[in-house]
């Protein structure tokens, strides 16, 4: 049976396209059951997602530069001078979006709350990660990220989560405070190192985890939003491909490696884990 042979290309996009995928699944993951009794996952989850927009962004201006230049790839030096700026990259290829007339909004001006959460993993991308280790040895007057992401949580909470579900976090967090108020000592603090008396551990983590689904979506659209640049030019090199009369694409079909986001905002409120 015949075997097609793919070019050295498709196997470093494909490559590149798997880890990027996995990268911003751990990080939706994370991100779904961080709270203040395992803070560490929201660490991971800024950290993944941060380095999986970084490189879906470059790898969409690659993929567009070889469908625009007779399937070749760029210069590493192009691509390494954007950095690690998420802004930036959002820019050029929104510019890029522009020029080759693809339908997208990569400054989000329709989403204060994307455009939040954007700015805090582009900081964090940009060195906001080593900020536990900048303040202990007095190098940071930066803001804490878990700060950061506190706001966030809390404006989420207040616009976007049903009044209906928040009157039902209420009385669960308050039934259970009155009955552990006066048997219990609570040793706790909030996202900002406030100290957090029985009422409060018991309402913060209820809000954080009602929250939690509200903001994993908006990443999820952030991502969706990406790849409607990176579909578009990567269906232009399979074009070219065809009209070259190659037997095998330069890139992957790449929408594959994200088929698990899916459309639906529904039925992504109400998951917990990727890809599955």
């Amino acid at each position: 049976m015949f075997s097609p042979s793919f070019p050295p290309e498709w196997h470093l996009v494909h490559q590149e396209s798997s880890l990027v995928s996995s990268c911003i699944y751990q990080g939706l993951t994370d991100l779904r059951k961080a709270n203040i009794d395992n803070g560490g996952l929201f660490y991971t989850a800024f950290y993944n997602l941060a380095i999986g927009l970084e490189r879906l962004l470059k790898l969409t201006l690659i993929i567009d530069y070889m469908q625009a230049n007779n399937l070749s790839c760029p210069t590493s030096d192009g691509i390494r001078s954007l950095g690690h700026d998420l802004l930036r990259l959002l820019e050029e290829c929104q510019r890029r979006a522009n020029t080759i007339n693809i339908f997208c909004d990569l400054d989000f001006s329709s989403s204060a709350m994307k455009w939040e959460i954007l700015c805090l993993l582009n900081d964090y991308s940009k060195g906001l990660r080593y900020y536990n280790l900048d303040a202990l040895t007095g190098r940071s007057n930066r803001r804490d990220p878990l700060s950061i992401w506190n706001g966030i949580v809390t404006k989420i909470y207040n616009n976007e989560v049903p009044v209906s579900k928040k009157n039902k976090t209420a009385l669960q967090a308050q039934t259970l405070a009155n009955e552990l108020r006066d048997i219990s000592v609570v040793i706790y603090h909030d996202l900002e190192w406030n100290s957090l008396g029985v009422d409060g551990v018991m309402m913060l983590p209820m809000v954080i985890e009602a929250a939690a689904p509200y903001a994993v979506c908006h990443i999820i659209e952030i991502v969706q939003e990406i790849n409607k640049v990176q579909f578009a030019v990567a269906d232009l090199t399979h074009e070219k491909c065809l009209k070259q009369g190659l037997e095998t694409p330069v890139v992957p079909f790449v929408h594959e490696y994200y088929v698990m986001l899916g459309v639906d905002r529904k039925h992504n409120l109400k998951r917990k884990r990727w890809p599955r």
